[in-house]
């Protein structure tokens, strides 16, 4: 079991069976505990003949799992799935994922940013695909059927509206949530090593959720964070006569502890920018919207087997992200390094006495990568910026005078004071793309 609708499923169906009185189920667990009773004319059974009813029951509880789809395991949860479909479905995702990657970068899309995460409006929506179709369906789908529910007895259009009206509220609740979150990073002004250890964390959550979701590893397959039960009678209070109601439960959603949701909103405050921030959270909470409203659809269209193979393939896209992720706080914490061709960087020009270094800012990054420039000799960077939405658009270059710069869809340019000699460093808010300045002592000539 994965998720709370998984615990919903088995419990409900086992507490069908004869002599059962009670049932519940644990995805984190990875267990189903039965009551059993007797009726009252049954009252003097012999300890042999109940041990016997039980018997009974558990295999009557195996077939009644077999037919939802689930299996009696051995007894414990193992690290490590010994199931071969499971292994086959999950390297036929890494090698369809690779060559994904390897297309989109042969082909120069601006997308390799699907492949490098760049952190680009696109690969938010992506994430949030990915999240509305996994996690998040878990935490926020029991509320999007609570809301529906509610509706259900004006109608199928009123189901439609309250359905509409929550997603609603949610991508505009995210926006304006969004924005606060940005100026709350732009007024903290947390030092780059916060976020290089706030990016690990996300890194590491992406991690774990693929995991989870791709079924490698039944021990974790429950690590996910679920919404209590409790929780969805929250909407039996909620208006459904209006769409207000629903707007604000899907606008409160943005604090429900989803580890997709708070990798992105760690980003989003990362830009310092409300503007930005609105944007990327927006987007995010856009792109969950396919998964959720088809929560209530999905179980009845598609059948078990090819929704567990459904959720491996997206686990091995979340592990990708994750890894991704780790690598661009590698990158950001100066762990990562680049070739070994610096001697050979041509100086920058001399124009009145000030040292022009040139960067092209796109979708691909900093180009060129390296600089060279004469120690002792002031600097003006050019920063000629093709795109405003790529994580290379967010520059952090302190140790060039310059913590924090947003770049526009235009020229920048900065000033730097002349440098010591030595490599000086900088990337983009999330760490996936970096570049340096090598200063060199200035020729005696």
């Amino acid at each position: 079991m994965t998720c709370r609708s998984c615990e919903v499923r088995v419990s409900r169906a086992l507490r069908a069976l004869p002599g059962v009185t009670a049932a519940s189920a644990s995805a984190r667990a990875g267990t189903a505990t039965l009551t059993l009773g007797p009726s009252r004319h049954d009252a003097a059974l012999s300890d042999r003949q109940a041990r016997q009813g039980g018997r009974d029951v558990e295999e009557r509880a195996e077939v009644v799992l077999r037919d939802l789809g689930y299996e009696l395991g051995s007894g414990g949860r193992r690290w490590l799935s010994r199931d071969r479909g499971v292994w086959r479905d999950v390297v036929v995702a890494v090698l369809a994922v690779l060559a994904v990657a390897a297309v989109v970068r042969a082909t120069g899309l601006s997308a390799p940013t699907v492949a490098e995460g760049n952190g680009s409006l696109l690969v938010v929506a992506l994430v949030g695909l990915a999240a509305g179709v996994s996690t998040c369906m878990a935490l926020v789908g029991g509320l999007v059927l609570g809301v529906s529910a509610r509706a259900a007895d004006r109608g199928r259009q009123a189901v439609v509206s309250a359905a509409l009206a929550f997603q609603a509220g949610r991508v505009l609740g995210f926006a304006v949530l969004g924005a606060l979150v940005g100026w709350f990073g732009s007024v903290l002004g947390l030092p780059p090593a916060f976020w290089t250890a706030a990016t690990i964390v996300a890194g590491l959550v992406m991690l774990l959720l693929g995991v989870s979701l791709s079924g490698t590893s039944p021990r974790l397959a429950g690590a996910g964070v679920a919404l209590p039960s409790s929780l969805a009678r929250f909407t039996e209070r909620v208006p459904s006569t209006g769409p207000l109601g629903p707007a604000v439960l899907g606008a409160a959603t943005f604090v429900l502890p989803c580890g997709f949701t708070q990798a992105v909103q760690v980003y989003a405050m990362s830009t310092g920018s409300p503007a930005r921030a609105a944007a990327i959270l927006a987007t995010f909470a856009l792109g969950t919207s396919p998964g959720l409203l088809a929560a209530a659809a999905l179980p009845a269209l598609v059948p078990a087997g090819a929704r567990d193979r459904a959720l491996r393939v997206v686990g091995v896209v979340v592990v990708a992200f994750g890894l991704v992720t780790l690598g661009g706080a590698a990158t950001s914490a100066g762990l990562a390094r680049a070739g070994s061709g610096d001697s050979a960087v041509a100086l920058a020009p001399l124009v009145d006495g000030v040292q022009v270094v040139t960067t092209t800012v796109d979708g691909d990054g900093y180009s060129p990568r390296v600089a060279a420039v004469r120690a002792g000799v002031p600097i003006r960077w050019v920063l000629d910026s093709r795109t405003p939405f790529t994580c290379a658009s967010q520059l952090r270059a302190a140790s060039l005078g310059h913590p924090e710069v947003a770049l526009r869809r235009a020229v920048t340019e900065l000033a730097v004071a002349p440098l010591a000699p030595g490599t000086y460093r900088y990337a983009c808010a999330m760490g996936m793309f970096s570049g340096r300045v090598v200063v060199r002592d200035a020729p005696s000539s």
